[in-house]
């Protein structure tokens, strides 16, 4: 009803604009609309992920503009009264006023098939039954019997989420060289996603986190411009609003004890901004672009107590610090600097620095211990650290034309990095690369560019804090060398033929490689694509078109075969090889049987995503690795769409579309409602279920268009 009240506002509030304008004018239009069927074999959420597929009457799109002495009014919308409907608008007063609105809804459905013995009696609290609670504790032997049962009988429900985004901007320009620019944005984001809660080691159970959100965010922006200077101010607002701030969940095996579990969710926060631009024409045909930003980012969200276990002293709120909440405090400040010439017809070049500085001015607090899973209460000194970091670039770029059919390009550039409390505190990357663009004959236009780069640690501490793993290399942070390169080929060899490929490249190497016995972690990273795309136009009423891909990507990564082994040994250490792929292919057929009259449209999209897992040991007779089973995602689309041009202002038309999707993944297919430890009653994992499931679809739809 929400939507309905939405989009019918909308429309009144277009015709009302259309009605305050001069009646002297034109105006014109388009709607589509007509009605569909569908099926699917399985009830798999991804055939509607990103959209709403409706079955029956459909209001596809519609356009409406008017132009009356200097304003031009637009309104128009798709997928109207749907879950991913978009409507909006925009006035023109000739060159000095422009404001625009719109409305939009982007949906993510998860799953169908979900399945909890929970219910949610208020937003954040789901619980059970006490009868069974109480009966689980009692009797451990019966427990995978009773919830057995539970499972069965429990109501299937829907997982998933829809983003409301409603967006306003007004552009105005009152007066020479003077511009505004008014914006502002509301995102409302509601519904459930899945939540994996724990217990103890051995004991979690899967729910659902409910979400309710809201985004506000708004920006004003002037500029004035005067001969060879540009000067530029914003300032904004953004603020994030979470209405369900701790999500609790009861345990289903005791109904005393450790009989909740409890975390905090999203906390509150806002931002305040404001940015001073600066653009100069020098002479000698060179420019100077400068930014300074700064920010305050803050949040207070109150804290919980230690555990939600009210038998626990720890459960009170007296036994927190006395602040109570964090008073987050974040000043984050940002410069741009950059110096652009060209002081040759062909060589111009561009000299840049950049910096980005998070300063943490959050105060540290202390707690006189920690409750892990909301299990027994740990007394110990712990202490909150505020982290911060600052990343500062120096760049230099060139390019030269030393012919028409040449051009070339070069960078170089170094990037430090600092930060406080991590493992490794600074580091320094430095890259050099560069780019050559050919067209050695009128039909041939060619690409190529290459990037090196080298990052090592300058500051490195891995005993930091009592850090459980000590050997694992942080790959964000670790020593690399990293090079990428890639290319492009176009050829057209007469008028009806167009053919272009791509190459893409990329390879990690982490110090010490395949030898280091030191480093547990990522030691490879390796990507590769290819793809090329052809168009033939066979004749003046036919065009045939081909895309087709290839992508890969590789890691070599190690570990130990436990947390208190010694990495590096033969009882212990293994590598693991991962490969994912992806193939994927487009072929499409547009046919103007009768031009101006009737056409068609044939499309085919193919993509397949498998997935290796390849475990080797230093000493197999001693470690018996298992390699899990290969994954492997395919998706078929069949598209056929004939439009008939009926009358000058009516066309009708008629689709159908079908689809597969085929997924073979062990942890993503058949996942159990109730999972148990070998050997064990007690230890018990409860899943929602929300398994992938392999799926055909079919569809047809008849439209018509109608202009005026």
């Amino acid at each position: 009803m929400a939507r309905t009240r939405i989009a019918f506002a909308t429309l009144l509030a277009g015709l009302a604009l259309l009605s305050t304008l001069p009646r002297a004018g034109h105006a014109d239009g388009q709607v589509t609309y007509g009605t569909q069927w569908w099926n699917q074999t399985a009830p798999e959420a991804k055939y509607q992920e990103f959209t709403d597929v409706p079955n029956g009457a459909l209001l596809e799109s519609f356009a409406l503009r008017e132009f009356r002495d200097r304003n031009l009014l637009t309104f128009y919308g798709s997928g109207v009264l749907r879950n991913d409907e978009a409507i909006a608008g925009s006035w023109w007063n000739g060159a000095k006023l422009r404001i625009d609105v719109g409305y939009r809804q982007v949906p993510h459905n998860l799953s169908e098939i979900a399945h909890s013995p929970f219910s949610e009696v208020s937003p954040g609290l789901e619980v059970v039954s006490d009868s069974l609670q109480a009966r689980n504790q009692a009797n451990a032997a019966g427990y995978i019997a009773r919830m057995t049962d539970a499972l069965a009988a429990s109501p299937s429900m829907s997982l998933g989420f829809r983003t409301d985004i409603t967006k306003a901007r007004m552009r105005a320009r009152p007066a020479r060289g003077w511009q505004f620019d008014l914006q502002g944005s509301r995102r409302l984001r509601s519904g459930r996603k899945p939540f994996g809660g724990a217990f103890s080691p051995g004991n979690g159970v899967e729910i659902w986190e409910p979400i309710a959100q809201r985004m506000l965010d708004g920006e004003a922006r002037a500029s004035y411009q005067k001969d060879r200077a540009t000067l530029m101010a914003s300032a904004g607002v953004s603020q994030f609003t979470n209405d369900v701030d701790a999500l609790t969940w009861d345990n289903p095996a005791r109904l005393t004890g450790q009989s909740k579990g409890r975390i905090d969710l999203y906390p509150d926060n806002r931002s305040v901004r404001g940015t001073l631009a600066l653009a100069y024409k020098l002479p000698k045909r060179t420019a100077f672009n400068g930014s300074v930003g700064m920010s305050r980012d803050t949040q207070n969200d109150p804290w919980l107590p230690y555990t939600v276990q009210a038998a626990d002293p720890y459960s009170s709120l007296d036994s927190l610090p006395a602040e109570r909440s964090t008073h987050a405090k974040v000043d984050v400040f940002t410069q741009d600097y950059r110096v652009t010439s060209h002081p040759l017809a062909d060589l111009g070049g561009t000299l840049r620095f950049r910096q980005y500085h998070y300063l943490n001015r959050t105060a540290e607090h202390d707690f006189s211990g920690e409750s892990v899973g909301d299990n027994t209460f740990v007394v110990g000194a712990v202490s909150s650290e505020p982290f911060g970091y600052k990343h500062q670039s120096y760049g230099l770029d060139l390019d030269y034309n030393p012919l028409k059919e040449i051009s070339l390009s070069g960078t170089a550039e170094r990037v430090d990095r600092s930060r406080t409390h991590r493992e490794v505190l600074s580091d320094r990357e430095e890259a050099v690369g560069g780019k050559l663009h050919a067209r050695p004959i009128d039909k041939v236009t060619a690409e190529a560019h290459v990037r090196h780069s080298k990052r090592w640690a300058r500051n490195a501490d891995f005993s930091y804090d009592g850090e459980e793993q000590t050997t694992l290399r942080r790959f964000d942070v670790a020593d690399r060398k990293q090079t990428q390169a890639g290319g492009s080929l176009n050829f057209s060899p007469t008028d009806r033929f167009e053919i272009s490929a791509t190459l893409g490249y990329l390879f990690e190497k982490y110090e010490g490689d395949l030898q280091d016995t030191i480093r547990t972690g990522l030691r490879r990273n390796l990507q590769r694509n290819a793809g090329v795309e052809g168009t033939y136009h066979a004749s003046a009423d036919l065009d045939l078109s081909a895309v087709l891909g290839w992508e890969q990507a590789t890691t070599h990564q190690s570990s130990r075969q436990s947390r208190t082994a010694t990495f590096g040994t033969a009882d212990s250490t293994w590598r693991a090889i991962l490969k994912d792929e992806g193939a994927y292919g487009t072929v499409s057929v547009d046919w103007r049987a009768k031009p101006d009259r009737l056409g068609f449209n044939l499309a085919f999209d193919y993509s397949r995503s498998p997935g290796t897992f390849a475990f080797a040991t230093v000493s197999p007779t001693t470690i018996t690795a298992q390699n899990p089973p290969a994954t492997m995602y395919r998706r078929m689309d069949f598209a056929l769409e004939t439009t008939y041009h009926l009358t000058h202002s009516t066309d009708i038309g008629a689709r159908y579309m079908w689809e597969q999707f085929d997924v073979v993944d062990f942890s993503a297919v058949d996942i159990p409602r109730l999972g148990i430890a070998t050997g064990a009653t007690s230890a018990n994992f409860i899943y929602l279920g929300d398994s992938f499931q392999s799926y055909r679809a079919n569809r047809v739809a008849l439209t018509v268009r109608q202009s005026f």
